[in-house]
């Protein structure tokens, strides 16, 4: 939905579901961790500074929370999503693909915020998919996407 500024005539985009990214794809401050635990509190804290590439992971990963925050990418500036995935083993990894950054979007509204709760082990199973778009260049683009294993 948008609007326009009546002062100026900008047609102003509906941030409801966060900060577009383009494709239809929102930037959110999220987080499945629960917070009345203060050893979530750290986890949350510590996530920036200690997270683990998500890039290159191939093997299946198992997910208890996922922790979103509206940041930018750093030689580009662009907005864009910090996804944090905490795991079954205490490794946290983060993404700022805008293709896990949909994937770990649909995950949130489809666990209703909570995925130990709502998932079958009190985790899900994930792997990291990435797919060749052809750009016409010699280096294609490619897109990242997490593939539910288990739910």
């Amino acid at each position: 939905m948008e609007s326009v500024n009546e002062a100026t005539g900008e047609i102003i985009e509906d941030t409801t579901y966060g900060i577009p990214l383009g494709g239809g794809i929102f930037a959110r401050n999220a987080s499945t961790l629960d917070l009345s635990v203060p050893a979530n509190k750290v986890k949350m804290y510590n996530a920036s500074d200690n997270a683990k590439p998500l890039n290159g992971i191939t093997d299946p990963i198992n997910v208890v929370d996922i922790m979103t925050e509206i940041g930018s990418k750093s030689q580009t500036h662009v907005v864009c999503q910090n996804n944090y995935l905490f795991t079954d083993t205490g490794d946290v990894f983060i993404s700022q693909s805008n293709g896990i950054t949909k994937s770990v979007n649909k995950i949130l509204d489809m666990y209703n915020g909570n995925i130990q709760k709502n998932a079958s082990d009190g985790y899900i199973t994930v792997q990291v998919e990435t797919k060749d778009i052809p750009s016409g260049r010699a280096d294609p683009n490619t897109l990242k996407l997490l593939k539910l294993i288990k739910a």
